[in-house]
């Protein structure tokens, strides 16, 4: 984020806050668009993230959705605008992101093996989220949203490359695609102090998506912090009754992971 930028984003914020004191930071850890504030009254804490229209829009559906009708934890989200800048605005989820837990060996690995299983619980119910809930909007579908996130994080040649892919990984029976969230993460998933699932965060990456895919995604974290994937499919499958596309899975794994080593080597020879 420049200067320039945290000015103007700190300007939208204080506007919107007008007459609360208010102190702004950025988050401890970063996402890839470097477009997350953190506002601090004296009472409460809030995240704003800057975006697109439809995309802050989106997101602010998909959290009323989520949250309220199939009870999937993530904060409620509101959209707003500002002399031509759209952002969301929640709560800040009390908590840390199991990224930071993990860094600071503040978990053991048996309890992020438990908190797999809580994640896979909530999982579960994304599936279940039917595509006409964004009219099957197919800029909200994941290879086009694959694209977008690339092309601003990265560049347009890489974008197209990706997406490609995705287009391609994401393809097979309709009844496998839902509005899942793609990127179920350590920096996306927050946990309490206690070592379990508190909820999800980054609903950018809520889009059309088919499951296989969106699991191979979190898989390959799980698979980077060194468990085996075979457990998350077996419990997934045990706990649900949901078939998975096994091979698929394992298959995409490795290419996931090459893909996602290969974009963050790009970014950072960027720097």
């Amino acid at each position: 984020m420049t200067d320039g930028q945290f000015r103007t984003y700190c300007n939208a914020i204080r506007a919107h806050m007008a007459n609360q004191p208010v102190e702004i930071r950025m988050p401890e850890i970063r996402g890839s668009l470097d477009n997350v504030l953190i506002a601090e009254t004296d009472k409460e804490q809030f995240i704003f993230k800057f975006g697109n229209d439809a995309t802050v829009r989106k997101n602010a559906k998909i959290s009323r959705i989520y949250k309220t009708v199939h009870k999937i934890p993530v904060p409620t989200i509101t959209a707003h605008a500002d002399n031509g800048l759209f952002f969301e605005k929640y709560p800040l989820m009390q908590g840390q992101t199991l990224y930071q837990a993990i860094n600071n060996r503040q978990i053991t690995p048996e309890q992020i093996q438990q908190i797999y299983r809580e994640i896979l619980v909530e999982f579960a119910k994304m599936t279940r989220v039917h595509p006409i809930q964004l009219n099957s909007n197919p800029q909200f579908k994941f290879h086009n949203f694959a694209r977008e996130h690339t092309a601003r994080a990265n560049n347009e040649t890489l974008a197209n490359i990706f997406m490609a892919f995705a287009y391609v990984a994401n393809m097979g029976k309709s009844n496998d695609t839902a509005i899942i969230h793609s990127d179920l993460s350590p920096k996306n998933t927050i946990i309490t102090d206690d070592g379990h699932l508190a909820g999800f965060v980054d609903l950018d990456s809520a889009v059309i998506c088919n499951k296989n895919y969106a699991f191979c995604a979190m898989a390959s974290w799980y698979k980077n912090l060194g468990f085996d994937i075979k457990e998350l499919m077996d419990f997934y499958e045990e706990t649900t009754g949901d078939k998975l596309s096994r091979s698929r899975i394992q298959g995409m794994v490795g290419l996931n992971n090459f893909g996602k080593k290969m974009l963050w080597q790009h970014k950072q020879r960027r720097k």
